[in-house]
């Protein structure tokens, strides 16, 4: 990888941190209504793998759409087709669940 690349890598990195863990709570301080990015995830050999882009927000799953318990990336849980994930703030605030096909 190119100079610039890695820093652009090492910008977005810090941005993404300060986003997640700082403007996020801001915001909801100020009831200003944003939109939460929806998780990545896939179905790998059984097990759920997500990530979401900014650091601080947490993931949570759900077979039902009822029931949502947290996502632990050492702690992968089974999944099957159909498993919907979502991110939340530090402050609570659910974004739109999506399902995992």
């Amino acid at each position: 990888m190119g100079k610039r690349i890695q820093q652009r890598a090492a910008d977005w990195e810090v941005f993404a941190h300060v986003i997640g863990h700082k403007e996020l709570a801001k915001l909801d301080a100020a009831n200003i209504i944003y939109r939460l990015p929806v998780p990545g995830a896939i179905i790998n050999k059984g097990k759920l793998e997500a990530n979401v882009s900014f650091p601080g927000l947490t993931i949570e799953y759900s077979n039902d759409g009822k029931v949502w318990e947290k996502y632990n990336h050492e702690q992968q849980p089974t999944a099957k087709v159909g498993i919907l994930v979502r991110s939340i703030s530090a402050t609570g605030r659910a974004g739109r669940s999506v399902t995992v096909k």
